[in-house]
């Protein structure tokens, strides 16, 4: 019990503490903090391509990440998607239809950073094996997990500007994260079946909820560099699914479509969910993903304590 506390504690005080810098300068800083995530993803993603450069190095390694990575996100997005799809089941079909024919850019931007996130890692990976052990000496130096209690702090700020109002009061709004929750347990428990890998560890690597520059910190740090690229494939994966599925299915299906984007329903794949997506389902993004971003680091963490 208390690994799981020291555990779970750095992250708990990193957010707390964030989102009590952003009430008292609720004009300023979440402003700044805004600014600032993207760039600390991006940071975050370099020293992760760093640590784990050794996975990528072996072909046999990096083939059987990707494949878990792939069994991992397939089943935990459609684990969520059809818990969703039950519990709403008379409600779907009434959505009316969203025109497909506005701009393209909200398709451009999320699917660009996708690409960034890919492109930081690689670039990691080949800072790693510069020559006079440059690599070695990024590896070793505690810039990750330093990186993650920064990040994970002005996530804290930015939260702020959520406005939830009396949403909150909604049984049937607050489901979502809920389901999301459950249903990405239960594809994670399926993928442990079919990948046999360790339950505890499967639920884990389940748990990210497409918040990858989380995951793959917190995973690493746990149970090493190959699971830790699992994890932030998954979620990557996870995301770049969730954008799919709002393209294809966003204007009858938004329920399940805010589901399958996760914790990247409060940022990422918001815009996406404006265009394609009724307006009065955009407080259900909100919710859905400030509750599960708030979850991830602390169910992860709690998870990795039991693997």
């Amino acid at each position: 019990m208390l690994t799981i506390f020291y555990s779970t504690m750095p992250i708990l005080v990193a957010l707390i503490l964030g989102y009590a810098v952003g009430k008292s300068r609720p004009q300023s800083f979440p402003v700044i903090a805004g600014k600032l995530i993207g760039p600390l993803v991006w940071l975050l993603l370099l020293s992760i391509g760093v640590e784990f450069a050794e996975v990528f190095k072996d072909p046999a390694t990096a083939g059987r990440s990707i494949y878990l990575a792939a069994v991992f996100s397939l089943l935990t997005t459609f684990g969520s998607c059809l818990l969703i799809y039950i519990f709403f089941y008379k409600s779907n079909g009434q959505s009316q239809s969203i025109s497909s024919t506005q701009g393209k850019s909200n398709f451009i931007e999320p699917v660009k950073e996708c690409l960034i996130a890919f492109s930081m890692v690689f670039i990691g990976v080949l800072l790693s094996s510069l020559p006079f052990s440059t690599g070695d000496v990024l590896a070793h130096l505690p810039i990750t997990d330093s990186l993650l209690y920064t990040l994970v702090f002005f996530v804290g700020i930015d939260i702020v500007n959520v406005q939830l109002t009396t949403v909150w009061r909604s049984a049937k709004v607050i489901i979502i994260p809920v389901l999301v929750i459950i249903g990405s347990l239960i594809g994670g428990a399926a993928a442990s079946y079919i990948s046999q890998e360790n339950l505890n560890t499967s639920l884990a690597l389940s748990s990210g909820f497409g918040w990858f520059s989380l995951s793959g910190v917190l995973v690493s740090s746990k149970l090493g560099a190959v699971y830790g690229t699992v994890a932030l494939l998954t979620d990557l994966f996870r995301e770049l699914l969730a954008i799919l599925l709002l393209y294809l299915f966003g204007h009858k299906y938004a329920r399940e479509c805010i589901g399958a984007g996760g914790a990247t329903s409060l940022d990422t794949t918001l815009p996406i969910i404006k265009q394609r997506c009724e307006s009065d389902l955009i407080p259900i993004a909100l919710v859905s993903g400030f509750i599960l971003t708030l979850i991830a680091p602390v169910l992860m963490t709690f998870l990795l304590s039991a693997a």
